[in-house]
């Protein structure tokens, strides 16, 4: 087993070697600069595996390759986008990186936690999408 941290890439606050002092060997990260959905270059998935790689650390899981809304929602124009999303499969195997965990949303990617009322602990946040649905109450 590898204790592996999530790093949101060279503008996260928390640093290369601040994971590797907490005592992390790998990394999960991904190219959260490419946010249009379109397939991860080669030169650019290699570019971040040398970055991690240079302070000791190893990429070791991708997590997050965006899933274009028409792969969700099953469109005409999906084909072009799940072909983009196997490139970059096939562009991060070409670089030494096996393992790919996704979120399969149905808006975005991951909401961010906001208040939640009645949560016996040791519940101590809830998710809340306020903008399309209401605030979660006692539901925990």
């Amino acid at each position: 087993m590898e204790q592996c941290w999530r790093w949101y890439g060279p503008n996260d606050p928390v640093t290369l070697d601040n994971i590797k002092q907490a005592g992390a060997a790998g990394i999960v990260t991904a190219l959260h600069n490419i946010y249009d959905r379109s397939a991860w270059p080669l030169e650019a998935i290699l570019e971040r595996k040398r970055i991690v790689e240079a302070t000791g650390l190893t990429w070791s899981v991708v997590e997050s390759i965006p899933v274009h809304n028409s792969i969700k929602i099953g469109s005409p124009e999906r084909e072009r986008y799940v072909g983009w999303y196997k490139d970059t499969i096939r562009a991060l195997a070409k670089a030494g990186i096996s393992t790919i965990c996704y979120n399969f949303m149905p808006v975005v990617d991951w909401t961010a936690p906001t208040s939640c009322t009645g949560c016996p602990p040791p519940v101590t946040s809830c998710a809340s999408m306020r903008s399309i649905s209401p605030p979660m109450t006692s539901s925990c």
